[in-house]
């Protein structure tokens, strides 16, 4: 059986066991919304938002519609429109996920809510593309097609509530949210096909850490604080299951040997102690048509995630003398060229 004790409980652990944060990585962000960020909002329909309740628990919920329902007001200033419904405070941190069909790479945005007369806005605090493995693994735009019945479970009786642990065990991507010690919020896209998330008893749910952009956003957060929400989607279908409660890195053996994929096993795992659990319609995704294939993004809409990774280590502002030589050095050739072999040799 799993031995669940078997956790990372600081920083140094944590990078001992699935190595240190690159410098290059964390220099692909920026603190203000430039012109591919403003562009990729442009085309995306459909964002998943991560913020605090009122009771301080953290949620994960979706909105969209329309290309561009979510918007820029200024270049710090996120426009999420009106929330109708959603347990939403001022002054929380607050992260998201946008996508646009067809492209394989996300844009991350995290900062704090703001909340006025029914209207929604986020103080921008950090923007980054993140790398299309999650995208990549969970086949989430070529999986699908038009929107179909949910393919997590049998379709229930007239008198059972819709299963969640079906749909979870369906579900090949989901968007994580986490607070690190400071306050601040991120959320961060995981995808595997379906069975990325892993049922192990009636509370505890385990997803595996592939590897991805090297930041590891969520899993040193979880060592200054353990609360995490999860948003989970299946391809084809317009509901989602939201997962809350508390969650640890687990580096257990058995557990890891369990999750190999590809003839990797992976270094760590988020286990998920679950307080709250819910399956619900979403209307963002039926608004966002997301699953449709005529909704693809056209080729050259967007540029290529190598120039908007040059661009961004060119406009981030970070102090330190290795970080000034990175940006004068950054090639988007050859930035191109490392992230085709990254994502051949670390799928």
């Amino acid at each position: 059986m799993f031995d669940l004790s078997a956790v990372v409980a600081c920083d140094a652990d944590l990078e001992a066991a699935v190595g240190s944060r690159l410098a290059v990585g964390m220099l692909k962000s920026i603190r203000f919304l430039d012109s591919h960020c403003e562009r990729f909002l442009a085309c995306s329909p459909y964002v998943v938002v991560g913020t605090t309740t009122g009771d301080g628990s953290l949620q994960a919920f979706a909105a969209g519609g329309a290309p561009g329902a979510v918007h820029p007001r200024s270049d710090t200033v996120l426009d999420l429109g009106e929330l109708p419904g959603r347990d939403v405070v001022d002054g929380a941190p607050a992260g998201l996920i946008a996508l646009v069909p067809g492209y394989g790479e996300t844009l991350r945005i995290n900062g704090r809510l703001r909340v006025r007369d029914g209207i929604a806005t986020v103080d921008v605090e950090e923007a980054l593309l993140h790398c299309a493995k999650a995208i990549i693994r969970s086949e989430l735009w070529t999986a699908g097609g038009t929107a179909a019945p949910p393919a997590g479970d049998e379709a229930p009786a007239a008198d059972e509530p819709p299963s969640v642990a079906g749909f979870l065990a369906g579900a090949p991507f989901v968007v994580l949210v986490s607070i690190d010690a400071e306050g601040h919020a991120d959320a961060s896209p995981k995808g595997d096909p379906p069975g990325l998330i892993r049922q192990i008893d009636d509370t505890t749910i385990a997803i595996a850490d592939r590897p991805g952009n090297r930041r590891t956003d969520t899993l040193h957060n979880l060592m200054g604080d353990q609360r995490l929400a999860l948003l989970a989607m299946q391809p084809g279908s317009h509901e989602v299951a939201e997962v809350r409660g508390t969650a640890r890195v687990c580096t257990d053996g058995a557990l890891l040997e369990s999750m190999r994929l590809r003839d990797r096993t992976p270094k760590a795992a988020l286990v998920i102690d679950v307080e709250h659990q819910e399956r619900r319609p979403e209307p963002a995704l039926a608004a966002a048509d997301l699953w449709n294939p005529s909704r693809h993004v056209a080729e050259g809409a967007l540029p290529s995630a190598a120039t908007i990774w040059a661009d961004h280590v060119r406009r981030n502002t970070d102090a330190g003398i290795g970080a000034k030589v990175v940006r004068r050095l950054v090639n988007k050739t050859a930035l191109a060229a490392g992230v085709a072999l990254d994502y051949r040799a670390n799928l």
